[in-house]
């Protein structure tokens, strides 16, 4: 089993609730054993894990779009096509399951993308 720590969201760090649901993925079976072992009942179903993954597909480019402005060779050249690619990536993006909430999320990600970017 890998050995990490979870993450926590925390508000005021970009991208940390990304990394806390991702780290959740990778280490949501060893999670699971330690529940059994505890004789515990695992409090996610498969259908939860479906949601969460679906979350991190729509907030791994936001991730990646996020840590590319943020660098220090960042310049206000890259930010136009950053925000473009990132606005047709979400836009492309097949989720895991059908489900009107997520898409719902989607469609409100690219809606304040346009809103926020379209001027």
């Amino acid at each position: 089993m890998p050995s990490n720590l979870l993450v926590s969201d925390v508000s005021t760090r970009w991208n940390s609730c990304f990394n806390m649901i991702k780290v959740f993925l990778e280490q949501h079976r060893a999670i699971e054993v330690l529940y059994m072992r505890h004789g515990k009942e695992y409090p996610f179903e498969e259908t939860d894990i479906n949601i969460i993954t679906s979350s991190q597909l729509l907030l791994e480019p936001v991730a990646i779009a996020s840590n590319i402005l943020e660098s220090d060779d960042s310049f206000y050249s890259v930010t136009l096509p950053v925000i473009r690619n990132l606005y047709n990536t979400i836009d492309r993006i097949n989720l895991v399951m059908n489900r009107e909430d997520i898409y719902e999320i989607k469609e409100n990600l690219l809606s304040r993308l346009k809103h926020r970017f379209s001027h």
